[in-house]
């Protein structure tokens, strides 16, 4: 997931994250599915952090329970 530098700010990076939600939230309906986890480009970790995405070892590699996206 990678929005272009012209649009930043704009939440473009928030639409491309809530779409990834509705995806994950489908295929949940259809297996099993316990976590989101997300590897960010380096030092991007912060962004999803901010989101509700909590780091899972590697500094770059972070999770959200599929439970917590509404």
């Amino acid at each position: 997931m990678g929005r272009d530098l012209i649009y930043r700010g704009e939440g473009v990076g928030d639409m491309l994250l809530r779409r990834a939600f509705e995806r994950t939230l489908a295929v949940a309906k259809l297996i099993g599915v316990a976590f989101l986890v997300v590897d960010a480009k380096h030092g991007k970790a912060s962004w999803y952090e901010a989101r509700g995405f909590t780091l899972a070892g590697d500094p770059d590699r972070l999770v959200l329970p599929v439970k917590s996206i509404a």
